[in-house]
């Protein structure tokens, strides 16, 4: 399979076919490093059409955490509204996805509560909101170089100063 990759900013590279694909994905971003290689692949869902509330965002969150807990075992759930947000009724969760103000997120790290393989350092699921009817899940693999990759990166634009 040829995975063809376009550079869309700086070591960040985007593609719409890895070796192994998934039906609830539309395309895929990659960190590559000269020196550390690939550091994480993030997987960008397929938009969702839903309601202010979020139902159908909240409903493909949960089957892919259902689906990622029976391969990785239990994450830390994260379900977090800022505290002096304005868009705090259940009709105003997708505005304050949308805004940045609300996260709904499942995070595995190694720890004797999950089996995630030991060259990744990270999984984790996430909502985001394009706008009040339309959201999407991503999903982002950081290996175990993620750290060292993020070095390199830094210091090859320090150099640019």
């Amino acid at each position: 399979m040829d995975v063809q990759l376009i550079e869309v900013k700086p070591y960040i590279y985007q593609t719409e076919t890895l070796p192994k694909n998934h039906s609830s994905f539309e395309y895929y971003l990659l960190q590559i490093s000269p020196v550390q290689g690939l550091a994480w692949v993030k997987s960008i869902g397929n938009t969702i059409t839903t309601n202010p509330y979020g139902v159908e965002l909240k409903g493909a969150f949960d089957d892919m955490k259902d689906k990622l807990d029976r391969i990785y075992g239990k994450p830390e759930l994260i379900d977090f509204l800022m505290y002096d947000s304005d868009w705090n009724e259940p009709r105003d969760w997708m505005q304050a996805v949308h805004n940045g103000e609300r996260s709904l997120a499942a995070r595995w790290k190694h720890s004797s509560q999950n089996s995630i393989p030991s060259d990744l350092e990270s999984i984790f699921l996430y909502v985001g909101a394009d706008d009040t009817y339309n959201g999407y899940i991503a999903i982002e693999y950081a290996f175990d170089n993620y750290s060292a990759s993020n070095q390199e990166i830094a210091m090859q634009e320090d150099d640019a100063l």
